[in-house]
């Protein structure tokens, strides 16, 4: 078993994490709607992880420097295992509320520690290829959760995917024991904040926050856009999206290889705000099949330029001694963004239509894009 110790289980364990949540995530809006959820309640709940986030992700980012990553890990899988097993017993709304609560509890306690490990034993000169890589693996385990959750959604029900990522949750709670160890330090809370209170980052948040909207934008509204304003059933969003993350975690391996040899940090930013916004505003548009599948391809560029411009600047941005409880706070301002996205969205794209959630997402892209060009900012490597 010691052997394990030495495998990249950060991979492994994001991946397996990843497939679990995203067999139902994506056509979860459609699950609620069969229950006759409002419009409100689908968002509030398609909220619920980046608000869960919210309130965890700095303590659990402190804690991820002072307390063994493998054991919140461990926790986390627990909750998760808590989470799918409280689906498949309730379908009232306060009580998948409540559920919800406790898998996005489970999803941040994985995730936070695993990226501080990351970040912890991350090198200088290989930062875009390792943080792409990373993201390149996360998106795969999406694009499989997507091709498998959409075909056995048609074959058999929700609640046997959520038996089946139950079942696939506790196994991970024994081989998260295995993750490797990393020095730990304790700093107060006011040191943290010391690191936010600087020009650079606080314009690197501000652009991270108004991105994240999008985010939100596509968990109420993406699968719900495809099925009514497309026409497309449940396995074929399934396809649909699972083609689409395929293809960004491809560009996420070529962008952070390129990002290590010349691709400059502001036309990475620029370009990629850029793409994501066109990707999002060609939505409110068309309904066409191949158009929309044009725009989701050219946001994926978008979306792919900006997992690494943010993951390498936060690493150039903090020190590793604090990587965890600063990359938490950085995680509570993306979520921040996806919450707002996720709840207005929840709202608007019942009221007024599917698309407008993305034409929003799209303008305030461009809107990132002016507030970086007039704040004189310019990131290194």
């Amino acid at each position: 078993m010691k052997d394990l110790r030495k495998a990249p289980l950060e991979a492994a364990i994001l991946f397996s994490r990843t497939i679990i949540i995203f067999l139902f995530w994506t056509f979860a809006p459609l699950y609620f709607k069969l229950l006759n959820y409002s419009g409100l309640q689908i968002g509030i709940l398609m909220s619920t992880f980046p608000a869960t986030a919210f309130l965890v992700t700095i303590p659990f980012g402190i804690f991820s420097d002072r307390v063994e990553q493998k054991k919140l890990v461990s926790l986390g899988f627990l909750f998760i295992f808590i989470f799918l097993f409280g689906l498949t017993r309730s379908t009232d709304f306060w009580l998948v509320l409540l559920f919800f609560l406790a898998g996005g509890i489970g999803s941040n306690l994985i995730v936070t520690p695993i990226f501080a490990l990351i970040y912890k034993t991350l090198k200088k000169d290989h930062k875009g290829r390792i943080m792409g890589s990373f993201a390149a693996i996360e998106h795969f385990a999406v694009a499989i959760g997507l091709l498998i959750g959409g075909y056995l959604i048609l074959r058999t029900s929700f609640n046997f995917i959520f038996k089946i990522g139950m079942i696939a949750a506790i196994p991970l709670f024994f081989l998260s024991r295995y993750l490797f160890n990393v020095k730990l330090f304790s700093f107060s809370f006011q040191t943290y904040e010391k690191d936010f209170l600087k020009k650079p980052v606080i314009i690197f948040s501000i652009i991270l926050f108004l991105f994240a909207f999008h985010w939100g934008a596509e968990s109420t509204s993406m699968a719900l856009f495809l099925k009514e304003n497309v026409g497309l059933i449940e396995s074929q969003i399934g396809f649909f999206l699972a083609i689409i993350v395929l293809t960004l975690a491809m560009v996420e391996l070529i962008t952070g290889f390129a990002f290590d040899r010349k691709l400059g940090v502001s036309f990475l930013l620029i370009s990629s705000l850029l793409a994501s916004a066109f990707g999002n505003l060609v939505l409110f548009f068309t309904n066409n099949l191949i158009w929309v599948f044009l725009a989701r391809w050219i946001h994926v560029f978008g979306d792919a330029g900006i997992t690494i411009f943010s993951a390498t600047v936060v690493a150039t941005l903090f020190t590793k001694k604090r990587m965890g409880g600063d990359r938490g706070i950085v995680g509570f301002i993306s979520t921040s963004g996806t919450i707002f996205g996720a709840i207005t969205c929840g709202i608007l794209g019942a009221a007024l239509g599917y698309g407008v959630p993305f034409l929003i997402a799209g303008l305030l892209s461009l809107l990132a894009i002016i507030i970086y060009l007039v704040s004189g900012i310019h990131y290194k490597k």
